[in-house]
């Protein structure tokens, strides 16, 4: 009843002495039902809500509630409500050491995996870097083991900028920045990037743009460009020689 809710909402209690007082006749049938010749209704008042009701009834006969016993119902209904809101601290305190030590976990995982990514580019550099010292390498070898050396190089630096990215994350500092940009100029600087790597495994590297007159989008070309290279090295990555791969 709204009255009920009204009164609870505001932290005040409602008091029936003697239901034939009562004029609503639908709360009269109500308490017939269940017997209740008087009632006292205290609201359970949280930090930021009504939490509950604690309701006393009185049956088969009626009893007038003083203002000592509303005083120590009400003690009472504060008691259940510490009782309530401790009982949900503690769950949102677990709720939160959940979450941290998930977080704590996945950047453990993180960081033994980008360990691993940075060992094998250094490993390559350092490698490679070894063999220049041979004096008796041709320039076309020398040109090759280059080559290798600054491509890892490379794949480090990728490496160390999505450790930073992920870094920015978690402090919430990456900025999004829009601009308008040609999608197919950024799709066919990304096929001309991963086709000598994509040529060198072996595997088809196309894309297609089912576009009728759309060409520009605005967002941030940066992270819209790392979002496809990342789905591009992967498929790479997982693609046998003499597979394709599609992007568009």
């Amino acid at each position: 009843f709204k009255f009920f809710v009204d009164n609870h909402l505001k932290g005040e209690i409602v008091y029936i002495r003697d239901k034939s007082e009562i004029m609503d006749n639908q709360l009269r049938s109500i308490m017939d039902e269940e017997k209740i010749d008087s009632l006292l209704a205290i609201p359970l008042i949280g930090q930021n809500s009504c939490l509950g009701l604690l309701r006393i009834k009185k049956t088969i006969y009626k009893h007038h509630f003083s203002k000592h016993e509303k005083q120590i119902f009400r003690v009472f209904a504060q008691m259940i409500v510490n009782v309530i809101e401790k009982r949900m601290n503690e769950t949102e305190l677990l709720k939160a050491k959940l979450k941290a030590e998930e977080s704590d976990r996945l950047k453990s995982a993180f960081l033994a995996n980008m360990s691993h990514e940075i060992r094998t580019p250094m490993n390559g550099i350092l490698g490679f870097a070894n063999l220049l010292k041979d004096n008796t390498l041709s320039s076309n070898i020398q040109n090759e083991y280059l080559e290798m050396i600054e491509r890892s190089g490379k794949r480090m630096l990728n490496i160390i900028n999505d450790i930073v990215d992920i870094s920015k994350i978690e402090a919430g500092q990456i900025e999004v920045k829009e601009q308008t940009f040609n999608i197919i100029e950024l799709m066919d600087e990304l096929l001309e990037f991963f086709t000598p790597e994509a040529r060198n495994r072996q595997v088809e590297l196309k894309y297609e743009l089912k576009l009728n007159q759309i060409k520009n989008l605005k967002t941030d070309r940066t992270k819209l460009s790392q979002i496809i290279i990342n789905l591009i090295k992967n498929a790479l990555k997982f693609t046998s020689a003499g597979g394709a791969i599609e992007f568009g």
